[in-house]
């Protein structure tokens, strides 16, 4: 049976997590997000996939 897929997208200027103002926003990078995602998906026999917009859509 296919494992089902989930699109995570991160928009505009999360690459900052966990460098811009950490004492509000946290030390937890978009990296750590994306790894924590993982672990979680991974015993549910999920498949993720990736996408971020670093820029705001025109």
């Amino acid at each position: 049976m296919h494992s089902p897929t989930f699109l995570v997208a991160n928009g505009p200027n999360l690459n900052m997590l966990g460098t811009r103002q950490p004492e509000h926003y946290g030390h937890h990078t978009l990296d750590d997000v994306r790894i924590l995602c993982e672990r979680t998906a991974e015993p549910l026999n999920v498949e993720l996939t990736f996408f971020s917009r670093i820029t705001k859509a025109p």
